[in-house]
């Protein structure tokens, strides 16, 4: 169930550009390394062309331990996910059900 609705909800934001296409984590097809890979290729075209390239790392390890799921749920209605989806992705949060009215 969780499979399909996830499929069902990436769809629609990647079909309405609310996502984008660069995305790596959570599309089909793409991971971290391919993400790594896509960088060392950028990275090794900028250096042939003795461009300066900045990178900036951030460690992600944790941070879906600490999303905030009222942010998530305020995000999810103004992107248009209402109903009963809504209301099966909130059953999962815990909240104060005051922050979204």
């Amino acid at each position: 169930m969780e499979r399909i609705i996830n499929n069902d909800i990436l769809n629609f934001l990647l079909d309405n550009h609310l996502i984008s296409r660069h995305q790596h984590g959570f599309i089909g097809k793409r991971s971290t390394c391919t993400n790594l890979l896509e960088c060392l290729h950028d990275w090794s075209i900028n250096l042939q062309s003795r461009r300066q390239t900045n990178a900036v790392y951030f460690d992600f390890k944790k941070v879906f331990d600490s999303v905030s799921h009222p942010k998530l749920l305020i995000k999810l209605k103004a992107y248009g996910i209402a109903g009963n989806l809504f209301e099966w992705i909130s059953d999962f949060c815990i909240i104060d059900s005051s922050v979204l009215n």
